[in-house]
């Protein structure tokens, strides 16, 4: 029926049908694939183990379909677009079961899909190395996903559960949900990667390594980034990262700006309940950075340590706006109910406000092991915990600790130690140093010497 079709043509499924080769789409014409009546499927039969389509050339367009892998141990993905595809209106793609590598239901392969409505869901992305990229979606290199509506959801790989990114991906409003990978619960960024996400949710992903909700990477000479815009990431699982985890190696650049929407009730079983960020490269003009800003929400976040953000080795933060509140960490153990910096990383604050925070040591703030933290605006401010709203430690011989207080307000924050309401500085093995340039400390319990004012300004 392709062959005979002509531009602009609908191509009508009258049945279920089983097959037992690859529909090579290799023409250059605009064709739509849909079920006459209900939906009818398209089934992989047991011995097709490559592509049940492969979209090399021209239009597709799928609507009103299942496409249904059968849980046969394929080769490939089901679909391949190495053209432009679309998916509509009520179309599956499921069961599928590739044990090769590269997508479990698509492989976008240097061409352009986009996801208007429909499901992807129950799909396997696992190679016999024990690998697999992309349980749902593997998008490669100089290729382009856009999301803009649909569910993509209980697919399983090892990098990226719900999708692995090598390419181009816009998530403007769709549902990443339930899907599990070892990094990357729903999505994994690979080394070059863009992400940009203006609506949708992503949420109740697992991963047991890293990247709940997404996990995103930049190699050694590459550039990667990921702008959150809006939408919503909330409850997801891992080790480190519940909600977001971004890494480096050594000479990689990755910028992570969150503008907008929500990053809430994530869990990290060790680090960064919201967010982890990590670099690999003493050089400064190397380090990951992060920037927070308008009305951005970092809400509800657990971790040992880091409930809201964690920066790891050789990172920076940067607050100009938005909202860390209601997030904790271990009351007997945890540093930084809000934020937790360590390991040669550098935080600025300019804007924004750290709130109804809670744990241990530096229950708002914490600064570590030869990190610095600048405050020029914002406010910190109602957190609870232990000892020290804003805190310093260092775990070893030479490491110093710099806090700078040049603008802002630290306020009615209250421990339940016997010292250091608001700012806490401890040497630990090594250095801490405090330098008041202006600002405002207040209303902390319990009071000490770093309150600039007997009362906070109305």
């Amino acid at each position: 029926a392709y062959s005979e079709a002509s531009d602009n043509s609908t191509i009508y499924i009258m049945d279920d049908i089983t097959q037992t080769e690859t529909l090579n789409l290799n023409e250059n014409k605009n064709i739509t694939i849909t079920s006459h009546g209900v939906n009818h499927s398209i089934i992989r039969g047991n011995s097709l183990t490559s592509y049940v389509i492969d979209a090399e050339a021209g239009t597709v367009n799928l609507e009103n379909i299942t496409i249904d892998g059968n849980n046969v141990e394929a080769q490939a993905a089901m679909i391949r677009v190495k053209s432009i595809a679309n998916i509509d209106n009520n179309t599956l793609i499921t069961k599928a079961n590739n044990v090769n590598d590269f997508g479990g239901a698509i492989i976008v392969d240097g061409g352009t899909l986009t996801m208007n409505d429909g499901e992807i869901s129950y799909n396997k992305c696992y190679s016999a190395d024990g690998s697999g990229r992309g349980g749902g979606i593997y998008i490669a290199v100089n290729s382009k996903l856009t999301l803009n509506n649909g569910r993509i959801l209980n697919n399983i790989s090892y990098y990226g559960g719900g999708i692995m990114n090598s390419g181009f991906l816009t998530i403007e409003n769709a549902k990443i949900y339930k899907n599990s990978a070892y990094l990357g619960g729903g999505i994994k960024g690979d080394s070059n990667s863009k992400i940009i996400v203006n609506g949708g949710e992503i949420y109740e992903n697992e991963s047991e390594g890293s990247g709940g909700g997404i996990e995103a990477y930049a190699n050694t000479g590459t550039e990667s980034s990921l702008n959150i815009n809006g939408g919503i990431i909330r409850n997801n699982k891992s080790h480190n990262g519940g909600g977001v985890f971004v890494s480096t190696n050594t000479d990689g650049n990755f910028t992570f700006s969150f503008n907008g929407g929500v990053i809430s009730n994530n869990n990290a079983s060790n680090k960064g309940g919201g967010i982890y960020i990590a670099g690999s490269n003493s050089n400064a003009n190397r380090y990951p950075i992060l920037t927070v800003s308008n009305n951005a929400l970092i809400d509800g976040n657990e971790a040992i340590n880091g409930g809201g953000i964690f920066t790891g080795l050789y990172s920076k933060l940067i607050i100009q706006g938005g909202t860390i509140s209601n997030n904790r960490v271990s009351m007997t153990t945890g540093g930084g109910g809000g934020i937790h910096v360590s390991h040669n990383s550098a935080f600025t604050m300019t804007g924004g406000e750290i709130i109804k925070n809670s744990g241990w040591h530096g229950y708002a703030v914490m600064i570590a092991n030869n990190s610095s933290f600048i405050m020029s605006g914002g406010s910190i401010a109602n957190n609870t915990g232990v000892s020290g709203a804003v805190a310093t430690w260092n775990d070893y011989i030479g490491n110093v600790c710099q806090i700078t207080l040049d603008g802002g307000i630290i306020k009615n924050n209250s421990s339940t130690g016997q010292e250091y309401g608001g700012l806490g500085i401890w040497q630990g093995k090594g250095k801490s140093t405090y330098t008041y340039k202006s600002g405002i400390v207040c209303g902390n319990t319990p009071s000490s010497s770093y309150e600039t004012h007997t009362t906070c300004p109305s």
